[in-house]
């Protein structure tokens, strides 16, 4: 599997808690939601390779390849307009198809000869169905992530974000 995305976040106002210490990067305050995702589809496979740079801009990319081969292109950055607020564009590649999203409201999926899928969505929708699932599971004392499945993407985000911010290291 090969997964990329770009990212465009908003520009944050000086106060903003994103920018407070504690939410250190936005590789952690918002790319998390991506990186997270990523794992979830490869059944939290553990991690072979992590790297990131910073480029002069506004801009972050990171990179994870999966010992499963999967692979994880992120490009963070709030250069450009942001008439529209957050955008994002997904694609997740496999040997014969490959699905796209955008905005979190448009979904693509197609193969070598058809598209297999079409969808739009309202982007809030997406939201609701997602706390709507996790409520539920409370409730019902449900498991939800496992502690382990938390703990991988917990080590994976914050390994990309030393890396971002010029940490090396190297992946247990």
């Amino acid at each position: 599997m090969t997964y990329v995305t770009v990212v465009y976040e908003e520009r944050l106002p000086a106060r903003h808690w994103y920018r407070w210490p504690a939410s250190r990067s936005r590789v952690v305050s918002n790319g998390c939601h991506w990186i997270d995702h990523f794992l979830s589809l490869n059944d939290f496979t553990k991690v072979r390779t992590v790297q990131a740079c910073r480029a002069q801009v506004d801009l972050i990319h990171l990179y994870v390849e999966l010992e499963n081969d999967a692979t994880f292109s992120m490009t963070l950055t709030s250069e450009g307009g942001s008439r529209l607020g957050l955008r994002e564009y997904t694609e997740v590649r496999t040997a014969n198809r490959v699905a796209r999203i955008v905005d979190g409201r448009k979904y693509i999926c197609e193969d070598d000869r058809r598209i297999i899928r079409r969808r739009s969505v309202n982007r809030l929708h997406t939201y609701r169905t997602m706390y709507e699932k996790i409520f539920r599971a409370v409730v019902a004392h449900g498991s939800g992530e496992r502690p382990d499945q938390l703990a991988a993407t917990l080590d994976l985000t914050l390994a990309l974000d030393r890396a971002a911010q010029g940490i090396s290291e190297t992946i247990p």
